[in-house]
C-alpha cells in the first residue's frame, strides 16, 4: 500500500473517531424523562401539577405543551383543563419527549331550582325565570326550555307568556 493509500485511510479513522466522540457528547438518548401520572381525567376547571424527573440530573430547559386549546399548561406543569374532551400533554428535554393523555369532562348538572318556583301570571302577561344550578361550576349550562301546555303558558328561553287560563308546568 502506498502512503498516500495510509495518509487517506488515517484521515478518515481520524474523522471517524472524532465523529464518534461528538455523536457520544450530544447523545441525547441517554436523557430519561419520567412524569408522577400516567394519562389522567379532569373536570372542566380543575387543575393538576404534573412534576417531571429526568436522568441524568442536569439542568436541562424543559418544556410544557397541550397539543390543543382544551388545555393549558405552564413552564412548572401545572394544566388547567378548560373544555371538554382530549388532548396531550407534552413534556420535552433537549429532543426527547414524554407525553401523557389528558380528558376534560363537563362537570354535569345535577339539579335545576328556580328563584321563583310556582307564579301566577295574568293572560298576556310576561315574565322571565331564572334557574339556580347546582353544581355552581357546571360547565354546561345549555338548557333545554319546554311547557307542558304551549296553549297556556309559552316559554322561550326562560322568557314565559301566559297565553290562556289554566296551569302548566315549565321544565
Amino acid at each position: 500500500m502506498s502512503k498516500k493509500n495510509n495518509s487517506i485511510i488515517l484521515i478518515l479513522l481520524i474523522i471517524f473517531v472524532l465523529i464518534g466522540i461528538v455523536l457520544l457528547l450530544f447523545d441525547n438518548s441517554k436523557i430519561k424523562i419520567t412524569l408522577d401520572t400516567g394519562d389522567f381525567e379532569l373536570y372542566v376547571g380543575e387543575s393538576k401539577k404534573i412534576n417531571v424527573s429526568i436522568n441524568p440530573d442536569n439542568d436541562y430547559v424543559i418544556n410544557w405543551s397541550s397539543s390543543s386549546s382544551i388545555a393549558s399548561v405552564d413552564n412548572n406543569g401545572l394544566v388547567k383543563a378548560i373544555k371538554s374532551g382530549t388532548t396531550n400533554i407534552e413534556v420535552s428535554v433537549d429532543g426527547v419527549i414524554k407525553s401523557v393523555r389528558l380528558t376534560i369532562k363537563d362537570v354535569l348538572i345535577t339539579s335545576i331550582k328556580f328563584v321563583n318556583s310556582e307564579l301566577t301570571k295574568s293572560v298576556g302577561e310576561s315574565g322571565k325565570l331564572v334557574p339556580i344550578v347546582s353544581p355552581e361550576n357546571a360547565s354546561n349550562r345549555d338548557y333545554i326550555w319546554s311547557s307542558s301546555d304551549n296553549n297556556i303558558l309559552e316559554v322561550d328561553n326562560g322568557n314565559i307568556l301566559a297565553k290562556n287560563s289554566g296551569t302548566a308546568t315549565i321544565t
